[in-house]
């Protein structure tokens, strides 16, 4: 008796379960029907009221816009928003596009400003390098109390002590006047260096530049396939309701409502993954540029330069441009001229050096030992030295160190040569079966189309049959296949483009680099003594007064959540049970939370910063702790 009940019991329990997730998919497919009706004023509106947005922004004003200690922030802060807290990002330009998005990412990315200081400070050196070639200037000055013992010999012997204060200094100048070439190898050598990091900051900036091109493609890609799942979904909500009324009239059997049902979960299945992938280009998207992601962006086309320059050309031709202008490529060519200059440097490092020198003293504590003239406590010398280093200071191995360092930078030459031909190929590759594929992707959707008209024509005369409901459905999947594969292709063209134009070295030409507040980079002038006004532009660095002192962004503390609270786990007491295990049954996938979430992508939110001390039992918020027990009709 006891074992009938429990199967009575366990029975009624998945009968309630089977029930509510047919209830709770077509509440979900009802808030798409309501959502393809709805204006879109009124949507944008449900948007901008998102919570969870509001959140995100204020983490992120909080937390990711922090400036380094004694500077500007390099990242600068958002704008304010003039609307609602959470709405997505509306330009005063207008629409957004592939332009306007790399000369955010141009203005606000650390890497930019990375990339231009090196090459300023190579140029620095440079300057270090040639200044060998001006007179070398020094000051000796000295200051103290002297004495010394004079004793006589003998059995009777006296000493006396003569203490005496003293100052004095001398003036050194030394002017290299020939030797070899060393000093000018060495500048080479720096200045070759020095262009070689130009060509980094150009290659870096390309890298950036090719990164926000896909981040921009990618959010546009996925935004429409987001709308072409959702008009899927749509047409497949229509046919499950008629569905389960055949089932329910008993004109079809019950294995349609699982066909049916099962399609309508797999389409949200997809739906998921789609908003998955769009929330984290949408991270990418507010790493780059620090802003939130805009509200409605332009469609990408094919890069301009590839239509003018590189679609006339010669894959042979194509490799001969890139070789000549790739910025990657130069600055191996460069490094492996400095290692060159290198080489010849140390091999006059060989040889002797002739110097001129002056020196001028007024106190004997600077004198020349050994001078033959009569000391006086002052005086001047003048003339020409020569060095000559015979043997010692491994001379041997710094130049094996060079030449290696140059056979190094020769085959990475080569590894990046075989990379930019490499990538020519596949971007040409695919632009040239983009073409032809792209017409049979045209005729493909147009015949979708014919045929869901036909299908749709078929439904509304007979709707109570299985060839029409099997027709329907199986017209809206192709229809959708069709849509994203013909928006996958387009996208890819647009990507190859970019990729050819960026193998080929041209795109500084069509994406310039952004201007610096510092002026344009180039040779530097010698600076004796002081730095100069563009060196000092930033508050003087060094330790600060305190010792172990870290920004507050790497000492937080992370608390890890359950996604109900923001809080941190309990100390003490013990957390309520969560509505959704209540009376001993799960709760169900499908719920109004799922049903509203349909239109309003979820956000993941970061963890909380701090956890408090005193925390208690943690309270899930009153919307999220309600819903699945409104929703399944159960008491918790």
């Amino acid at each position: 008796m006891k074992s009938e009940n429990a199967r009575n019991t366990e029975s009624g329990v998945s009968v309630k379960t089977t029930t509510w997730k047919q209830i709770g998919v077509r509440a979900a497919c009802a808030a798409i029907g309501l959502c393809g009706t709805m204006p879109r004023a009124v949507l944008s509106q449900g948007i901008e009221q998102s919570i969870s947005r509001a959140e995100m922004q204020a983490r992120i004003a909080s937390a990711y816009y922090m400036a380094p200690r004694g500077r500007e922030p390099i990242v600068p802060l958002p704008p304010a928003a003039s609307g609602a807290p959470g709405q997505r990002a509306e330009h005063a330009a207008g629409l957004m596009t592939l332009e306007k998005m790399i000369a955010l990412v141009g203005e606000r990315d650390p890497r930019v400003l990375v990339s231009e200081l090196s090459a300023r400070a190579a140029h620095e050196r440079a300057a270090k390098a040639w200044a060998g070639h001006y007179p070398q200037l020094s000051v000796e000055y000295a200051l103290g109390r002297e004495g010394n013992w004079n004793a006589q010999g003998g059995p009777t012997s006296l000493s006396s002590v003569n203490t005496d204060n003293f100052h004095g200094g001398q003036v050194n100048l030394s002017w290299e006047l020939y030797a070899w070439g060393a000093t000018q190898k060495r500048y080479e050598e720096a200045y070759a260096l020095a262009k070689a990091e130009e060509d980094r900051y150009r290659r870096a900036w390309d890298l950036i530049v090719m990164e926000a091109i896909s981040t921009y493609v990618n959010m546009y890609r996925l935004r429409k396939q987001l709308e072409i799942t959702r008009q899927t979904l749509l047409g497949h909500s229509k046919l499950l309701k008629v569905v389960e009324d055949r089932v329910g009239a008993k004109l079809a059997p019950e294995s349609r409502r699982s066909d049916a049902l099962l399609r309508v979960q797999e389409i949200m299945a997809d739906r998921e993954d789609i908003l998955s992938q769009l929330n984290e280009v949408d991270t990418t998207y507010r790493t780059l540029t620090g802003l939130e992601p805009p509200a409605d962006l332009a469609e990408p086309q094919l890069a301009k330069e590839y239509e003018a320059k590189l679609a006339c050309l010669s894959f042979d031709d194509n490799l001969k441009l890139a070789y000549s202008i790739h910025p990657q490529i130069q600055a191996n060519l460069r490094t492996i001229e400095a290692a060159a200059y290198a080489v010849e440097g140390m091999k006059a490092e060989r040889l002797p050096k002739f110097n001129l020198y002056a020196r001028y003293n007024n106190n004997r504590l600077f004198s020349t030992q050994g001078s033959t003239l009569p000391f006086t406590g002052r005086g001047y010398e003048i003339g020409v030295n020569v060095v000559w280093t015979l043997f010692g200071s491994a001379y041997g191995n710094s130049i094996a160190e060079r030449i290696f360092l140059k056979e190094k930078s020769e085959a990475d030459n080569e590894r990046a040569v075989r990379e930019v031909e490499r990538n020519i190929h596949i971007a040409r590759d695919a632009l040239a079966a983009a073409k032809g594929r792209t017409a049979i992707l045209d005729e493909t959707l147009r015949l979708s189309d014919e045929v869901l008209n036909q299908r749709q024509h078929s439904f509304s005369v007979q709707a109570m049959s299985d060839e029409a409901v099997n027709g329907l459905s199986n017209a809206y999947y192709s229809r959708a296949r069709a849509a994203t594969a013909l928006l996958n292709l387009h996208m890819r063209e647009v990507v190859a483009s970019y990729t050819l134009v960026e193998s080929s070295g041209l795109m500084n030409e069509v994406f310039p680099a952004p201007l610096s507040v510092r002026g344009p980079i180039g040779p530097a002038p010698v600076r004796n003594f002081f730095p100069g006004r563009v060196a000092s532009m930033n508050p003087a660095d060094g330790m600060p007064l305190e010792r172990n002192v870290m920004p507050d962004l790497l000492t937080r503390k992370v608390v890890l959540t359950d996604g109900m609270s923001t809080t941190a786990e309990p100390q003490s007491g013990t957390a309520p049970a969560p509505a959704s295990s209540a009376g001993g049954a799960p709760a169900s996938a499908f719920d109004a939370a799922t049903a509203r979430s349909l239109e309003v992508p979820p956000v993941m939110l970061p963890p909380a910063r701090e956890a408090p001390l005193d925390n208690g039992s943690p309270q899930p918020p009153a919307g999220d702790a309600q819903a699945p027990a409104a929703a399944t009709g159960t008491t918790p």
